[in-house]
Order: C-alpha cells, then structure tokens, then sequence
C-alpha cells in the first residue's frame, strides 16, 4: 500500500473530524484531529502539523479537500450525515486505488468491502480494523462478523468482539462456526448469560452440538445452577473423547462468587474428602482441579462446593477413575 487516507472518527456536534494517514516511507498510520472549518483552511492546518519531509501529493491534497467539504456541509446543513462522512476514505495500491469518495452510500459499503478483502491477507491491522469498523457501524452482515470473529481470533483480541455477541441472536445467516465461536468468547470473558443464549441458539440448530452442550454446561454452572452436569452428561454421549478433553483442560470449576472462609478446604482434607489421587495433583492444570492459592505462603487450598462440583463431573465422566485406576 502507498497511502492510505480515512475518516477515524468524525462529530459534526463538536465540530471535530479525526483523519488517519498514512504515506509509505515518509509518515507511519498517524491520526490528526481537526475543527471543521473552511476546507483549505484546514489542510494547511494539518499540513503544519506533518513532518518537515513530508509532503503531501495533489492527488491527497484533492481527496483531503473533498473529505473537508463533506465534513463541513454536515456540520451547517445535515446533508450528508455524520454516518456517511465516517464512510470516506481512499487507499493507494501499487495497482490502482479504492476509494469511496463520491460514491453513494451502496457503492461506498461495496468498495469498503474491496478493500477489506484486499487487507485481510497482510494489511496494517489498525487498518483493517478501521475498515472493519466502518462496514460493522453502517451496514453490519453475517460474512462481515464471520471475518471479524477470525481475525480478532487470530490476533487474540476478542474484547472486541463484546459488542457483537447478540448479533446471531437477532440477524440469520450466521454460521454454526461464528455462532460457536461467538459463545466460546462471551464465556471466556465471563459474559455467561450472552454464553447460554449463543449455545442454546447452536443446539437449536444442533441438538448434538458438543461444543454448545459443554459451554451451556459452563454458564449454567457458573449461574448457580446445579442441571450443569446433565449437559456435560449429554455431550458425553455423544462424543467421549472430545468431551472428556474439554471438560478435563478447559471447565472452570472456579467461580468469581465470594469465598466463604468456613467452606475453605486444605490440600490434605481435600486429597481425603474427594478421594483426589497424588498422581492428580502433578497433573492439576490438565485436571480442571479448581485449586486456589494462597499468595504469602504458595500453599494450595480448595473451596469445598467448587470441589464437590469438580468431583461429580470426574466421576459422571469416569475421568480420574479412567485416568488413575481409581473408584
């Protein structure tokens, strides 16, 4: 990519409109927030705040111009509005440019969409989330969210994903992958009821899902609510070995509620109380063992209701009997 210029963010209350550029080899992806005032009044304002060596082609200068008006017809008469002045951009490539200046508001969303698909392989991520933002602001799809899920996925950013959670419950069309994949975020983030809702829409479509069975076991265990076992008991017939590799690495016995100190157990009771095996211990973490630590002194202590659930899910899996020999 050569350049790339984009509305950030643009408040036609506040008179603010934020432009991300970026020119290759001279000015890295930068954001320059402006007032809204006379349109060449405002590039020579940010072209004083570019780097001495860093000029400004005529081309960009025309774009940047173009941009400004747009903004400053919104500011005075509505027309365009803020959403469509968020939709403006143009991106330079070595083969031509895309651009949704001039365009309307379809043809604007089509070229957005161009241009994702031409930055999703290697693009500048702050681009590409840009872009992503522009598309899921103005005109949100199933194919959209299912290429944002991935890509947060890949960069390990699924915070950003929170807002999108209720999507598949109010739009058709999403995959059972993006569904699934949406229902394993909003656990992971402790956002259980949005959890339950995206598993039961999956078995809805799916009643064998074990994947949706396992996570609706997660929220409704984590809600205080003790049928959690009979779906982790249901995703075990039909399919043993995945289930007993999820619920074995992955199940949070943990709960965030807070600890009553008459319920706390100590390692040696709990190897008693719950029959645990030595040979268990070495392997806690592959275990799910919902053990807890005490900071000052590293000792390892047990909540006597998270082990009682970790113990009934072992045994109505046969994991640590199946694993230790043990009864």
């Amino acid at each position: 990519m050569k350049d790339f210029l984009a509305v950030e963010c643009f408040d036609a209350k506040e008179k603010a409109l934020t432009i991300m550029l970026f020119m290759r080899m001279k000015l890295p992806a930068t954001s320059f927030i402006l007032s809204v005032s006379e349109p060449e009044n405002m590039l020579k304002i940010l072209t004083g705040r570019l780097p001495e060596d860093c000029e400004l082609s005529q081309r960009m200068q025309a774009n940047l111009v173009s941009i400004f008006h747009e903004a400053q017809n919104s500011v005075a008469t509505g027309n365009p509005s803020e959403e469509e002045v968020r939709l403006l951009l143009t991106a330079h490539f070595d083969d031509g440019e895309t651009s949704t200046l001039f365009q309307k508001t379809d043809r604007k969303i089509a070229r957005l969409r161009q241009l994702l698909n031409q930055l999703l392989e290697d693009g500048n991520p702050r681009f590409v989330y840009m872009v992503f933002d522009m598309l899921l602001c103005s005109s949100p799809d199933p194919g959209t969210i299912e290429q944002y899920v991935t890509f947060c996925v890949k960069r390990n950013e699924t915070d950003r994903l929170l807002p999108w959670l209720s999507f598949p419950l109010t739009r058709e069309g999403c995959s059972m992958e993006t569904i699934t994949n949406l229902a394993d975020i909003a656990i992971y983030h402790k956002q259980y009821s949005a959890g339950e809702a995206l598993c039961d829409l999956a078995l809805s479509e799916n009643y064998g899902n074990v994947a949706a069975l396992i996570g609706k076991a997660q929220c409704r265990y984590q809600a205080g609510n003790d049928d959690y076992l009979a779906f982790l008991q249901k995703a075990f017939n039909f399919n043993k070995r995945i289930t007993v590799e999820t619920v074995t690495r992955r199940f949070q016995f943990r709960k965030d509620a807070r600890v009553d100190m008459f319920d706390v157990l100590s390692l040696k009771d709990a190897m008693s109380e719950s029959k645990i095996p030595p040979e268990a211990l070495k392997r806690k973490e592959l275990l799910s063992l919902p053990y807890r630590t005490e900071k000052s002194q590293g000792s390892i202590y047990f909540i006597r209701e998270e082990l009682i659930a970790w113990k009934a899910a072992m045994d109505a899996l046969s994991i640590v009997s199946g694993r230790f020999g043990r009864n």
